[in-house]
């Protein structure tokens, strides 16, 4: 017969989700193994200290977030609360977690601490992300296939008519408008081309294809718009083995996020190229990494929706058809960003996709 204590021990002990037991001082009087790989440290050094610090000095939670709220009740009020989602920097990570507070009772129902649990929901979360932008690219799409071909005629004969009238007017002034039409119906025809890409792309046209070259061949294309910027490029690639891709687009996407980086980062910042394996997942990673301006978590949130951009004169459609290209490709972006500290776009390609 199995000893029932000794079971229960090695299942708290063993368990996926982090555990941490605190008495109603609030001081941590039990930790599990996953609880000591999530904060980084040993339970010897963590035992009997505030547990509302170590969330902070070990995990990068905020002073008052839900989880502490959620403590807080539990400690003076007895009241347990499943489900408390927070959020956990632990260095340049982040996490999403899923919190539960119980309380702990003695044999006579007295209570005399809280257990806490953690479930690492961050996979989850980036899935969610991703539906939730897939949807929106879907929308997006509708809208074009309905509307992209009767607005297109009407503005090709309209550009044709003020072409016609920039080369027979002897006005110059009436040139210089008629050209200037020209030039702004050709930004709004370009719009259309970017919907109907999203809403009918071509069929991917997949070959093997060396990674590294074609980085190479986006950096040389915008190395002198940023040696002219004052920004350095660094290039890190680590030999990742060929798999298969549509060069072109996935050309078009190296370049999409290279260039907003470029506009993102000031004068003696660094943009990283770099490039490996992982060996575990069959993936090929590439990183793009500056020191610009960064992104406040507003912005990170709805980084890739159609529509939506913080450029001036920029559609909100570039990032929106380089997630749409990642996808068809099997892959996925992820997004790391922090005012002033410079963003992250961490692009994951399949070695198997085709």
């Amino acid at each position: 017969m199995v000893n029932e204590s000794w079971l229960m021990q090695e299942l708290v002990e063993n368990s996926d989700r982090a555990i941490f037991v605190i008495n109603l001082a609030n001081q941590l009087i039990y930790i599990n193994r996953a609880g000591e790989n999530l904060t980084g440290e040993n339970r010897s050094r963590l035992a009997g200290l505030d547990f509302h610090s170590i969330l902070a000095s070990h995990m990068g939670m905020a002073p008052q977030n839900n989880l502490v709220r959620a403590i807080n009740r539990c400690v003076g009020d007895g009241a347990e609360q499943p489900g408390v989602p927070v959020v956990a920097e632990l260095g340049a990570e982040k996490k999403w977690l899923q919190a539960g507070v119980r309380c702990l009772r003695d044999p006579e129902g007295q209570q005399y601490g809280c257990v806490i649990t953690l479930s690492d929901v961050t996979r989850l979360q980036q899935m969610e992300i991703q539906m939730s932008r897939a949807e929106a690219l879907a929308s997006a799409g509708q809208i074009a296939a309905g509307v992209a071909h009767e607005v297109k005629n009407p503005l090709s004969a309209v550009r044709g008519f003020a072409q016609l009238i920039s080369a027979r007017s002897e006005n110059e002034q009436i040139r210089r408008y008629a050209d200037y039409m020209v030039e702004e119906i050709d930004k709004a025809i370009q719009i259309i081309h970017d919907f109907l890409r999203l809403a009918r792309p071509p069929a991917p046209s997949f070959r093997l294809t060396q990674i590294e070259e074609v980085l190479e061949e986006v950096v040389t294309l915008v190395e002198t718009e940023a040696h002219f910027r004052g920004i350095r490029l660094v290039r890190k690639y680590s030999n990742p083995p060929p798999l298969m891709l549509d060069q072109t687009r996935i050309r078009q996407v190296f370049l999409n996020i290279l260039a907003n980086a470029i506009g993102a980062t000031p004068r003696g910042g660094q943009i990283t190229v770099a490039a490996g394996l992982n060996d575990g997942l069959d993936q090929v990673w590439v990183d793009i990494q500056d020191t610009g301006t960064g992104m406040t978590p507003d912005v990170l949130a709805r980084i890739g929706q159609p529509f939506f951009t913080t450029k001036e004169n920029g559609t909100g459609l570039g990032l929106s058809l380089s997630y749409k290209m990642i996808q068809d490709h099997g892959g996925q972006v992820l997004v790391h960003s922090e005012p002033g500290m410079g963003s992250s776009f961490k692009v994951f390609l399949p070695l198997n996709n085709k």
